[in-house]
């Protein structure tokens, strides 16, 4: 919860079933062609939706399949339309990429013989039109290689590709450092070689390669020649040197892999053998110490004497996996597991790539099919649950709380088999995290009391901190004050190691414990409780971990507000903006100034709010609608800024009406009527309302649309909780 993988001449069949640009479908066969259990859908139309899922499935299918030419067309077709979609949008970075990914799904071979796509040369064209080969030489290179293949007798493209080329090297030579030289061409053609493959980018990559290991046999020789007795000039030079032979030998000690990768590109791996023995066996097979060059060598040797055994590919694509070249990775498993459809590894390991690529849909779907396949295999069981959970988390995250619940209904039944098979097995998601989640998509539903009864379950199966915390604070939301109490006082007597974390979770614990003594209306052991909060927190400050320091900052922060200490408070508040404020965390700022009134200190981290250009819309316009609410408390005029951003929403469709009533060219009865009865509508309406009547002084009627969000019941929405708190300043005692 806290945030959270030889020669030039090889056999023909090795040829043949490798000759295939890996990343462009060359794994093996779909399900449908033999694997039992269910097949992976292939989709009968691409869209922008399931462009990945498209892209997956044409990897999965047969290289020579009829189904996989007429999905290519599709793909091809879907990526072209949204690059010039990006193109027309100057989304450069997303443009080139849907370029790469269209060049992707063709074969070397149909690079070089120009067979691309007409689609594919018109993006092409675009590249080399728009990019600028300073700073982007890579791609337009790769636009004007796919086009002089197209068009062989085009001696002018040739002629712009040459003197591109020529350019990349010459522009180099004014470095004065001869290693960033070559560091800074290798790179460049790597990022060519990585789209297309084709012998004028590789042949001069592997002189690159020679290059960099030359220089770097050259310092070491003036290392060796190092003559103390010649004076200090002698000393300077062998300590340049020795500086530039430990910069350049971790990656020379690499070169066996970096060859090995280039040649998996290709599709032909085992080429790297030859290679490397003909170009660079003198400087590498004889240091049997550089491990890297020593597991190359197995894995391909073992590849080469016998390319038809599917765990050979395995072995490779796990070399590849841990270099972080997951793409290859990919097709090497899928190499195996046409050799092997029936062996589970292969879409496990092929889900486990999907996932540390962050594609949590293809790890889903890869992960079911091997559990499909052996469903007597711990692993399967332990990976698709904590995959599951990840999913519902990412999908509470983002608001879906019907795809959490979906998820989370496929989680349990998986999660009961492997408690029943694996009584013992420790697995890091267990009966208490099912509850636990079960108790997030209730509460973020707005259901508190069915939220604390999967809490509750939860604790059953375990007492954890963070659960207890929850169940607090959902007590408190719904002012059972003495549950809220009770749950907190449970988890203060657990054990707490003494490290940042755990004194973060104990402060969290002992403000919330302030705040329910404060909803009581006993403000002497509201302010005990922040006191002790605020010297556990300074304890664990030093130590928290990166992640939570801005948020930590934060409720430091408001812990001094909350004693009246507002000039330390505001200085631990611009802290955690300068440490990285999430949206979380200007919530939870906002929201509490808001509740509390306070203007002045509001404008301190509002302003930065509102410039925090990675904020959705919708956040930035309630907080400018509750920025706007503490200028009505005040009789302020409305801050320019926050009403420049509410007119420019203020439209016909929601949130328009909402927007202009807090801009005052609306009536609450007639934004009332646009929100209809949508709880999540009136809740931020009879709030703002509330604040309006506050400004004008009837602090019964505030009190009453304040009571109105309360019985609206949405404890996840931050107004629930802003009316909460705002009741507890006006001395009420709900």
């Amino acid at each position: 919860m806290t945030t959270r993988i030889t020669h030039i001449v090889i056999t023909a069949a090795l040829l043949t079933a490798a000759s295939c640009v890996p990343g462009a479908g060359t794994g093996p066969t779909a399900p449908a062609a033999g694997l039992s259990g269910p097949e992976l859908p292939v989709p009968e139309e691409v869209t922008d939706e399931n462009l990945e899922l498209a892209l997956r499935r044409l990897m999965d299918l047969e290289w020579t399949s009829e189904q996989r030419a007429v999905l290519r067309t599709a793909i091809v077709h879907q990526l072209s339309l949204r690059f010039e979609r990006y193109m027309s949008d100057d989304r450069m970075a997303e443009a080139s990429q849907d370029f790469e990914a269209a060049l992707s799904t063709f074969s070397t071979e149909e690079i070089l013989a120009g067979e691309v796509t007409p689609e594919v040369a018109s993006m092409a064209r675009s590249v080399k039109d728009r990019f600028s080969p300073v700073g982007d030489e890579a791609k337009v290179m790769v636009a004007l290689l796919v086009l002089q293949f197209i068009d062989p007798d085009d001696q002018a493209l040739r002629d712009e590709y040459e003197m591109l080329s020529l350019w990349t090297e010459e522009a180099r030579e004014g470095l004065k450092d001869e290693a960033m030289r070559i560091i800074d061409l290798v790179s460049l053609y790597e990022d060519v070689a990585m789209s297309v493959p084709v012998p004028q980018v590789t042949e001069r990559l592997l002189e690159l390669y020679k290059e960099r290991r030359t220089l770097s046999e050259a310092a070491y020789e003036k290392m060796l020649a190092f003559d103390p007795s010649k004076g200090i000039q002698a000393l300077m030079k062998a300590a340049e040197a020795t500086q530039l032979y430990e910069y350049l030998q971790p990656q020379v000690r690499r070169t066996s892999y970096l060859v090995a990768r280039l040649f998996t590109r290709i599709g032909t791996p085992t080429t790297a053998l030859l290679v490397l023995e003909r170009d660079f066996g003198d400087a590498l097979s004889g240091s049997m110490q550089n491990q890297v060059h020593v597991e190359v060598l197995l894995v391909l040797g073992a590849l080469e004497d016998d390319p038809g055994h599917p765990g050979h590919w395995l072995a490779l694509a796990r070399l590849l996996t841990r270099n972080d070249d997951l793409d290859l990775a990919r097709w090497s498993c899928r190499r195996g597991w046409r050799l092997d459809p029936s062996d589970a590894t292969f879409p496990l390991e092929i889900g486990l790539l999907y996932r540390a690529g962050d594609d949590l849909a293809g790890a889903r779907e890869y992960l079911e099919l091997a559990l499909t396949l052996d469903d007597d295999r711990a692993a399967v069981f332990l990976h698709l649950l904590e995959l599951y959970r990840d999913q519902a988390l990412d999908s509470l995250e983002d608001e879906d709380t019907a795809a959490a619940l979906a998820t989370l209904e496929r989680m349990a039944p998986l999660l009961k088999r492997f408690d029943e098979r694996w009584p013992n097995a420790k697995s890091d998601v267990t009966q208490a995290n099912l509850e636990q989640l079960r108790g997030l998509v209730a509460f973020q539903e707005g259901k508190a009391d069915e939220a604390a009864e999967h809490f509750e379950r939860s604790l059953e199966h375990e007492k954890d901190i963070q659960t207890f915390l929850l169940l607090g604070r959902t007590h408190m939301l719904s002012r059972n004050y003495s549950g809220a109490r009770a749950a907190i006082d449970w988890a203060l007597k657990l054990p707490f190691k003494k490290h940042g974390e755990a004194y973060y979770w104990k402060s969290m614990l002992l403000t919330l414990k302030g705040d329910v003594h404060r909803l009581e209306g006993d403000e002497e052991k509201a302010s005990a409780m922040w006191r002790k909060a605020l010297d556990t927190g300074m304890e664990a400050l030093p130590f928290v971990p990166l992640h939570l320091k801005a948020e930590m900052e934060a409720r430091l922060g408001l812990l001094l507000h909350r004693l009246g200490r507002t000039t330390p408070a505001i200085d631990h508040l611009k802290r955690s903006i300068a440490g990285g404020a999430t949206r979380e965390t200007y919530v939870l700022v906002l929201s509490y100034l808001t509740a509390r009134g306070d203007l002045a200190v509001s404008n301190v981290y509002y302003h930065f709010a509102s410039t925090e250009s990675k904020l959705p819309l919708d956040d930035q316009l309630t907080f400018a609608t509750w920025y706007v609410s503490l200028h009505w408390r005040e009789h302020k005029e409305i801050d320019d800024e926050a009403r420049s951003l509410l007119e420019e929403a203020g439209g016909d469709e929601w949130p328009g009406p909402l927007m202009r009533f807090a801009l005052g060219s609306a009536t609450a009865e007639e934004v009332a009527e646009s929100a209809g009865n949508d709880p999540s509508r009136l809740a931020p309406l009879l709030f703002l309302h509330a604040m309006r009547l506050l400004g004008d002084g009837d602090v019964e009627g505030a009190r009453t649309r304040l009571e109105e969000v309360l019985e609206k019941g949405i404890v996840s929405d931050p107004h629930y909780g802003i009316a909460l708190e705002t009741l507890g300043t006006l001395g009420t005692t709900p």
